[in-house]
């Protein structure tokens, strides 16, 4: 598995991957320095992991936020038959951003309760709850229905 993310630091954009072995333990596979989340410091990023042995012929579980940027190197340089799935705090985080504090502890127990259980169709029931928020909250159901069909147990 391997996570891929890119953090701000003053001035300067580092975006960083971080791979988890079967055992469970973390290592840093390589940071790249740039402007922002762009096509170009993604794609150095990930022909270094290539050209420093990460096998292009093997399949990884990469966990991304929603940039098309990354999505697209990780099609590029290691194929698109690649398994990608959203990170669930970046999706927790964006959904949460786009509601009033008072609706935010709802929607996120909505959330984790629906990232628990086992099958598609129990998920199913609790994001049928989700629906209080087309109303009032467009962008956050949008999100929200982004997340259902991207969330496991539904895969990616």
């Amino acid at each position: 598995m391997l996570y891929i993310d890119g953090q701000r630091f003053g001035a300067h954009h580092i975006l960083s991957a971080v791979g988890v072995d079967l055992e469970g333990r973390k290592h840093i596979l390589g940071i790249e320095a740039g402007a922002t989340e762009n096509a170009a410091s993604v794609k150095r990023l990930l022909t270094h992991l290539r050209d420093h042995g990460l096998a292009t012929d093997r399949t990884y579980l990469f966990v991304i936020d929603g940039a098309k940027a990354l999505r697209a190197g990780i099609d590029e340089v290691f194929g698109a038959a690649q398994h990608v799935q959203r990170c669930r705090n970046h999706k927790l985080r964006n959904v949460l951003d786009e509601l009033p504090e008072e609706q935010q502890g709802q929607t996120l127990n909505l959330m984790r309760a629906a990232w628990k259980v086992a099958t598609a169709e129990e998920a199913r029931s609790v994001w049928t709850i989700s629906a209080f928020l087309e109303r009032d909250h467009e962008s956050a159901a949008r999100s929200l229905r982004e997340a259902w069909r991207r969330c496991s147990p539904c895969s990616d």
